[in-house]
């Protein structure tokens, strides 16, 4: 992978016309911060597409539930939905994310995943969308391995 990292590197420098020669890719080279994480490749590059594809899912069914809920008004509807995307996209971004500042560790971060794609995939089933229920808990689940991996 380091290769990989060089490689880019050469080509950013080509492309701003910066010349380059092996010494100070080199030099350059020293002072990357190197990715230690599992490469996903094959098999865990399909799995991390589908987690992506659920976590997407999980925020659209969140949508949908709240605008089903409320069928009364549009405007509590559309609100009811955006606040639910909202709170689950935020504790999403803080503690589960692979990027998130303070991501929680196991077995804490499965239990968040665990609340809100429960909470989406019930809510799915109370408004009346098996289909969707059904597929975003096998998406979820069959996609828990990547979770775990790190990403």
């Amino acid at each position: 992978m380091p290769e990989v990292h060089a490689r880019l590197l050469q080509l950013v420098l080509i492309s701003r016309n910066v010349p380059i020669c092996p010494i100070s890719v080199n030099k350059v080279r020293e002072n990357l911060v190197v990715d230690d994480s599992p490469d996903l490749t094959g098999g865990w590059l399909a799995l991390a597409a589908v987690r992506f594809a659920a976590e997407l899912g999980m925020l659209a069914g969140l949508a949908y539930v709240g605008w089903r809920i409320a069928e009364g008004s549009q405007a509590v509807a559309l609100l009811l939905a955006v606040v639910l995307v909202a709170v689950a996209a935020t504790v999403w971004g803080a503690w589960v994310a692979p990027r998130a500042a303070k991501r929680l560790e196991d077995p804490a971060r499965l239990a968040v995943e665990l609340v809100l794609f429960g909470a989406t995939v019930a809510g799915l089933l109370v408004v009346g969308a098996v289909t969707a229920a059904v597929v975003l808990g096998l998406a979820y689940l069959v996609s828990t391995p990547v979770g775990r991996k790190g990403y």
